[in-house]
């Protein structure tokens, strides 16, 4: 079932699921963009993409250490199509939670004073309010388009029914001809801003990968930084340039074939953070930073400090201190999650600077 995929025991695991200080570092670049903001009034959390809640109970538990932040924190968004998730995040956030609406909108209360709202997309979050966003593992399990370059030409690669005794049902087979994804999709990437060819041509078999709706979520919560102002993080593992043929599918942290059991494991494919920077990029009033690893974003942020005041604490054995060490290096080593992860974060064009970030990781500003 859903509530068994996010875990040790399940198909995969998210950061919130190795260490407490994940969560405690979002809940801090909350708090310092909010001030570097200006420290507005009335302001809501969107999170999209829940999971288990793990992240966002981590990250209210911190808040509540900044009083001044808290009282201004008008509501909570989640944006989750999962009505078993949806249970399960109100139980971590021990939270009642109301029926559906027509539209997919329940509700529910933080510590009794805090108002959580759950969405089945960003269409139903109000827009007209700042708003500090964050995405977590949600755009690599967003859908792709995947081509191959064949004949001198870019075709796509499309899914069909495999009715060989051996197989799963399904398969891959390539599109004859260019389809209206790759006219749409893959043909502007191969240019710069420019508009002059930015990288050699293909060589034959070569694949790359598109994700529009990665590339519409992060250009639509830009949209609603103009609007109303605000700051986003976007933390994904990928890299800063289109890929190959990164499309796989894991069973109980195993990989396996994506045709097998359909809807019985987690398919993914890495994020384009190139793609998410010529978005925000080509837009006014907004700008970018990174993406950056996520080991250095966590260093940045405090989280080996934060793992010494946890460790000091007198009632923390060395079998916990061990596991304090444990789960931060893993978010942070090179070799585990620390480089192949990337944070990204959109801020006000006003902002020199992003918490967490190098200035000179902010490679475009209006």
């Amino acid at each position: 079932v859903e509530n068994d995929k996010i875990g040790e025991k399940g198909d995969f695991i998210t950061s919130p699921e190795v260490s407490q200080i994940f969560g405690e570092m979002i809940a801090v670049w909350f708090v310092a963009s909010w001030q570097a903001c200006g420290s507005p009034k009335n302001f809501s959390i969107v999170e999209a993409g829940p999971g288990k809640g793990t992240l966002m109970s981590d990250v209210l538990h911190s808040l509540n250490s900044f009083p001044d932040f808290f009282k201004c924190l008008k509501n909570i968004h989640l944006i989750e199509t999962s009505p078993s998730l949806r249970k399960l995040q109100a139980s971590r956030l021990k939270a009642n939670i109301s029926d559906t609406n027509n539209e997919g909108v329940q509700h529910g209360k933080y510590d009794e004073k805090i108002d959580l709202i759950w969405h089945r997309s960003l269409i139903t979050v109000p827009e007209n309010i700042f708003s500090l966003t964050v995405a977590h593992e949600l755009l690599d399990a967003l859908p792709i388009h995947l081509f191959e370059y064949k004949e001198g030409k870019w075709r796509e690669r499309l899914v069909d029914v495999d009715e060989s005794p051996e197989g799963f049902h399904f398969k891959q087979i390539l599109s004859p001809s260019e389809t209206p994804a790759v006219r749409a999709l893959l043909l502007p990437i191969q240019r710069s801003e420019g508009n002059e060819i930015s990288r050699p041509l293909p060589s034959e078999g070569e694949t790359m990968e598109v994700s529009p709706m990665s590339i519409a979520l992060v250009q639509e919560v830009a949209k609603r930084i103009q609007k109303s102002g605000g700051c986003a993080l976007f933390i994904d593992y990928g890299e800063d340039h289109p890929q190959g043929n990164t499309l796989r599918a894991y069973k109980r942290h195993k990989e396996v074939n994506m045709f097998e059991n359909p809807g019985d494991s987690d398919i993914t494919a890495d994020v384009d953070f190139a793609a998410l920077r010529r978005c925000v990029g080509a837009m006014e009033n907004v700008k970018y930073f990174g993406p950056i690893v996520q080991g250095l974003f966590l260093q940045n942020m405090g989280a080996l400090k934060r793992a010494e005041i946890l460790i000091d604490q007198p009632h923390v054995s060395d079998d916990e201190a061990e596991l304090i060490c444990d789960g931060l290096m893993r978010l942070m080593e090179p070799s585990q999650m620390g480089s192949k992860y990337k944070v990204f974060a959109v801020m006000e064009s006003n902002q020199k600077s992003a918490a967490g970030f190098p200035i000179e990781s902010n490679t475009k500003s209006q």
